[in-house]
């Protein structure tokens, strides 16, 4: 556990700044011709036949952006150990040259748990919610962990990044149930994920939990290195 003696560790996550996402329910027949035509489209269509067979899963997200997705390669606009990445808000995944299938579903995983809300000025994606009202992101680490949990287990992709955030999203599985999981993740329901898992503890230390996530991946590097821990 880490002292909390650092200004820097804050906890200023409230319950009522966690959003409900967007009820919306949408599915269309997939223009296979259309995606065939797109950066990787063989890389999408083999990811949509295989999350069209996840049961009691809601995808209408995926039938949602699939519909305008935009494809660029524009990866001098991408952090240097990145290379893809998806945008909410444009629902477009920017990519480099050199990326490979791994990371085109990790980023496909995120446009089929994603909405932005224009109303509300909120990126939902997965786990984690972006207020662009009140600059509040919160839940990222808990999401990019169980985002790339899946990619290994849906694909069979063995991975090397987020290894921190895996094992926070995997002890979360472990409590809620992975059926469960799944159904929140697709539509993007942070807020039902925190009600649940507050009937474990109380709905603070919860809260602290998802924020203390994220201030563990962000600052994994220091905390690991510099930081004492106590024993």
């Amino acid at each position: 556990m880490f002292k909390r003696n650092n200004k820097k560790y804050e906890l200023t996550l409230k319950y009522d700044m966690i959003l409900e996402p967007p009820n919306i329910k949408y599915t269309k027949a997939l223009d296979k011709e259309k995606i065939n035509s797109m950066e990787f489209g063989n890389v999408i269509l083999d990811f949509y036949k295989a999350l069209i067979t996840l049961r009691d899963v809601d995808l209408s997200y995926l039938y949602l952006n699939i519909e305008t997705l935009e494809t660029r390669n524009i990866g001098s606009l991408i952090k240097e150990n990145a290379r893809a990445g998806y945008s909410v808000r444009y629902n477009s995944i920017v990519f480099k040259d050199y990326f490979n299938s791994d990371e085109i579903f990790h980023e496909l995983l995120h446009l089929s748990s994603s909405i932005f809300d224009r109303e509300r000025l909120c990126e939902f994606c997965g786990f984690s919610q972006y207020n662009y009202i009140t600059n509040m992101k919160i839940g990222t680490a808990l999401n990019e962990g169980y985002t790339e949990y899946l990619n290994e287990k849906l694909f069979n992709n063995k991975s090397n990044v987020y290894i921190i955030e895996q094992n926070f999203a995997k002890a979360v599985d472990k409590i809620i149930n992975p059926v469960t999981m799944k159904k929140l993740f697709f539509k993007a329901n942070l807020k039902e994920l925190i009600d649940i898992l507050s009937k474990y503890s109380s709905m603070n230390k919860t809260l602290e939990f998802i924020e203390l996530m994220d201030y563990i991946s962000n600052n994994s590097n220091k905390i690991f290195s510099k930081e004492k821990l106590d024993k």
